[in-house]
């Protein structure tokens, strides 16, 4: 049956009766009362509230003004509250709100239909209370805030308690009546508390509410995906609140809260500054089971546990530094990371490293730095060394902007990184992102720190990793300063700064080669306001998925330009200068390639800004470029304009004024459209070609000289050659080239891992191996290919391979040849259908278009299984046995009618009496020893003696070589 519709109005009254404000929301549910909830604003001291009344009362008034001497105020009356609903779940509920010398009391008891009712009282302290505490100086202010005390006769899920707490403005049309927040009640008693420790409520910081008593969850009654995850519910790991706050010699960096079922922990990151020394606890803290909550001290200080992850130590005396420190990272498995740092004078020597237990397995890295300038020519002068390992251990690349901030780029670099201002448990967090444990894989690295003229400071580091990921790489950080800081001389502040990280990464793993670089936040120019930006990036894939891309960028992509998610994030070109607190200039420029198209650009901003004085000024160009055929499309702009706000008795108002220009260009043929606005009247200039007519079509010749490959004698030929659209090479089993005479190398193969590889320039719509079809796996909709800068919407390209065998053969040879199609990505400015001129920047490519094939030997299986040896045949004894090697003859050979060497072959191995007879013998021989033996038959070895023994057979006497 269809579900029932229910009428429902909503009502809101607010009114004023008695000189109290009354506030009703209200709802009708198919004619009848559905919920009604009220709330009777008084705001009025108790003791004029008794006043009004009944004389019954003088005694309490009089006693009430004695209790609170001048301050009326000290006990007023808020609000009282009700609620009435007549639908499931029915409920009656009553609230008083009070104000007790600035502290909030709020009484509530709710009733629900039978017996089931929940009581209790909210307190609001102001100020809060443990205000100002000892601690705060460290950790900001302790403070409890609210405390709730309910009891509940039964378990409630989601209860709409206190509904009249929030109402509308009737004013706004919005009658709808407000939803209320649930909250949950356990069974018995429930407390609810907002503890704060600075700006953090601690009940939200663990997960927890303040609006939900405590008490342990009752089980979802949902679906079992919904419900949470059981160590989820035992389990919290760390997590940490930053604070920075010191008292004297003593300072704490951060707290730490967590929560292993059925303990809580509370930890610190902190210590104590004594001038040159700096000690620093991690992790130092306390725990406590909740289950053992009690008021015996004996058992609460039997019950408490203290724990310490970690410590570190920093001495700094003049030139002198020494610094260490351990960190306990995880528990299982077992982790520790350290640091270790010496420093006397200009020499330092920085290592860090990290053990992992991998249960039973370890894994560990250690990278050293050694700085001190060791001598060259000043064009190269090295100035420090950096080795590192790991075993068992997986090395990332960080990205392109955390290269300078990576922990072992900082500490080749920069001496102090592991001194006094140390922050270990930071260094360990970079490295877990880019360093952690991962069996199988292993790594190397090695860099070099070096200066430049005294001008340039540089450092570049290789890594080579090898195991489950192969992926060498190059990282690199340099710097120029001017004017340059000399060693030990007063800092000077430089009018110039420019910093670039370098990152160039082959990864097999991933099928990309990548090189990138990044200016720092390091690099201005006359003042650190006027900060450089900017990067370049070259990237290839050889990925499947990616196969054939590739992206050239300097300085980032057009506006329109949406990258591929592959493709490098690389800022612009330009600069950022707040020149001062009125006026601030923004530029940059851009260039970027594409499989697809070419695009370049750039933009600056000039704005100034007084009170409510604003002027700007910008300007910007973006060119898209389409190559074969030539085609561009060009967007230009200028604009200048002042505004003013006027603001007055609360009124603002903005009156202002702008001048601008754009400029579209497009051809050939050329053609374009200006655009000109000022203030209230704007108008358009068209000039040239409005059709926007796509360009013509090139050539077979042009084409195929623009974009396939040539031969190697393309440029001294009389004539313009073909293209070289098909190439084959070996792709396993390649052993040896034999030069040859008046001819291409003789290539040698091992015939059991033989392969090669047939590509073409061109998509190939069909593929054929001697005259049979071969289907690729994935395989674009042949409709989607085209020539487009030959205006050919439709491709037909068969790509066709044959292998031929010299000499005598028989049928079916070939199928032990097994071709696969392989595929790439096409650009699709080449190789679409879809024609005609682009209309915005893009990378696209045509995916898996089939390109060639690689064609390998199928392996044969054996037509029987390897009998079962029965262990008793392994028993043996010694035997001591004499041989005199002098006295073995040679022997002789076996008389092999023929007289061609096929034939002597042939009868050796099969149709041969005396062959057949010494083979029976020792076949009978072991068959005598219990041993199972199949049946002998070499009538297809005989048959194919030329094809199994690619040399003449050589002999020789036991212990003579060959």
């Amino acid at each position: 049956m269809p579900e029932k519709q229910i009428n429902r109005a909503d009502l809101m009254v607010q009114g004023r009766v008695a000189g109290v404000d009354l506030d009703l929301l209200g709802t009708l549910e198919d004619g009848r009362l559905g919920e009604i909830t009220g709330c009777a604003r008084i705001d009025k001291s108790l003791t004029d509230i008794l006043d009004k009344l009944d004389g019954n009362f003088k005694d309490a008034t009089n006693l009430l003004k004695q209790i609170a001497g001048d301050k009326d105020a000290v006990f007023r009356l808020d609000s009282i509250a009700f609620g009435y609903r007549n639908t499931d779940p029915g409920f009656v509920q009553l609230i008083v709100t009070m104000t007790v010398v600035g502290n909030v009391f709020r009484f509530a008891i709710l009733k629900m239909k039978g017996r089931d009712f929940v009581v209790g009282l909210d307190l609001k302290w102001e100020p809060s209370m443990f205000g100002g505490n000892i601690l705060s100086g460290l950790v900001g202010a302790i403070a409890l805030k609210d405390l709730g005390v309910y009891w509940s006769s039964n378990r409630f899920e989601n209860l709409k308690f206190d509904p009249a707490r929030d109402f509308r403005d009737i004013d706004a049309l919005n009658l709808s009546v407000p939803a209320v927040k649930g909250r949950s009640f356990n069974k018995g008693l429930n407390l609810s508390a907002k503890i704060s420790v600075g700006s953090l409520n601690l009940l939200d910081f663990l997960g927890g509410s303040d609006d939900a008593p405590a008490g342990p969850p009752k089980p979802a009654e949902t679906t079992p995906a919904a419900k949470p995850d059981e160590a989820q519910l035992k389990t919290m790991p760390t997590r940490w609140v930053k604070v920075d706050k010191a008292i004297g010699p003593f300072f704490v960096k951060r707290i730490g809260f967590e929560y292993d079922a059925p303990e809580v922990m509370i930890k610190m990151d902190g210590g104590v500054n004594l001038s040159c020394v700096v000690l620093t606890l991690l992790g130092f803290g306390i725990s406590y089971p909740l289950n053992k909550i009690t008021t015996d001290i004996k058992e609460i200080l039997k019950a408490l546990r203290f724990h310490l992850d970690g410590a570190s130590l920093a001495l700094d005396v003049g030139p002198v530094g020494i610094a260490g420190g351990l960190l306990k990272v995880s528990d299982d498995p077992l982790q520790l990371d350290g640091t270790l740092m010496l420093r006397v004078g200009s020499f330092t020597l920085g290592a860090i490293g990290s053990y992992a237990d991998l249960h039973g397995t370890p894994s560990l890295f250690i990278f050293a730095a050694f700085q001190q300038i060791l001598g060259g020519p000043p064009y190269f002068v090295v100035a420090g060394l950096a080795f590192g390992f790991g075993i068992n251990r997986a090395l990332e690349i960080p990205p392109m902007d955390q290269v300078g901030s990576f922990p072992l780029v900082k500490a080749a670099t920069d001496p102090f990184y592991l001194g006094t201002k140390l922050d270990l448990r930071d260094v360990s967090d970079k490295l877990g992102k880019y360093v952690y444990p991962s069996p199988g894989n292993f790594w190397m690295a090695a860099g070099l720190k070096f200066i430049s003229f005294g001008l340039i400071n540089g450092f570049v580091m290789a890594t080579v990793s090898v195991g489950i990921q192969f992926q060498v790489a190059l990282l690199g950080l340099a710097k120029v300063q001017v004017p340059p800081q000399a060693p030990g001389a007063p800092e000077v502040e430089p009018i110039a700064s420019v910093e670039l990280a370098i990152k160039v990464c082959l990864s097999l793993s991933s099928g990309v080669l990548a090189v990138e670089g990044q200016l720092t936040e390091n690099s201005f120019i006359l003042s650190r306001q006027c900060r450089l930006t900017g990067g370049f990036a070259f990237n290839c894939w050889f990925c499947p998925a990616h196969l054939g891309d590739f992206v050239v960028s300097l300085g980032g992509y057009h506006p329109r330009f949406v990258p591929p998610a592959h493709y490098p994030v690389v800022p612009r070109l330009g600069l950022q200068w707040s020149v001062s607190k009125y006026l601030s200039i923004t530029g940059g420029i851009y260039f970027a390639l594409t499989p697809s198209c070419c695009m370049a650009g750039g933009k600056l901003d000039a704005v100034f800004q007084m009170g409510g004085l604003r002027a700007w000024f910008y300007a910007y160009a973006d060119f898209l470029i389409s190559w074969k055929p030539f085609y561009y499309d060009v967007a230009i702009g200028i604009g200048i304009g002042v505004s003013y706000t006027l603001r007055l008795l609360g009124i603002s108002k903005t009156f202002g004024i702008e001048l601008s220009a754009t400029l579209h260009l497009w051809g050939p043929p050329f053609g374009g459209t200006a655009h000109v606005t000022w203030w209230v009247i704007s108008f358009d200039i068209d000039f040239g070609d409005q059709k926007k007519t796509a360009p013509g079509p090139i050539d077979w010749q042009e084409f195929h000289q623009s974009f396939l490959p040539q031969p190697d004698n393309a440029a001294n030929a009389a004539t313009p050659p073909d293209p070289v659209i098909n190439k084959v090479r070996i792709a396993s089993g390649l052993i040896r080239e034999q030069e040859k005479e008046g001819g291409d190398p003789f290539k040698v193969v091992n015939a059991h891992t033989f392969s090669f590889v047939t590509e073409a320039a061109v998509p190939c719509t069909g593929l054929q191996f001697n005259q049979r079809p071969v289907t690729p796996v994935h395989a674009p909709d042949a409709s989607q290919l085209g020539i487009k800068p030959m205006g050919v919407g439709h491709l037909n390209s068969q790509h066709k391979v044959t292998v031929e065998k010299q000499g005598k053969h028989g049928d079916g040879w070939d199928d032990h040849l097994e071709p696969a199609a392989t595929a790439q990505g096409m650009p699709h400015a080449l190789w679409s259908s879809e024609l005609g001129q682009p209309k915005q920047p893009s990378a696209k490519r045509i995916a898996n278009v089939p390109n060639g094939m690689t064609v390998t030997l199928r392996h044969r299986q054996p037509n029987h299984a390897l009998t079962f040896i029965d262990l008793k045949k392994f028993r043996y004894e010694i035997i001591a046995k004499t041989i005199d090697w002098a006295a073995v003859a040679i022997p002789g050979q076996i008389p092999a009618p023929g007289d061609t060497k096929l034939n002597v072959f042939s009868k050796t191995v099969w149709d041969n009496p005396d062959v057949n007879a010494k083979r029976d013998a020792i076949l009978a021989t072991l068959e005598q020893q219990d041993m199972q033996l199949h049946q002998v038959a070499l009538p297809e070895l005989a048959a194919h003696a030329a094809e199994t023994f690619q040399t003449m057979p050589a002999m020789a006497v036991p212990g003579e070589s060959l």
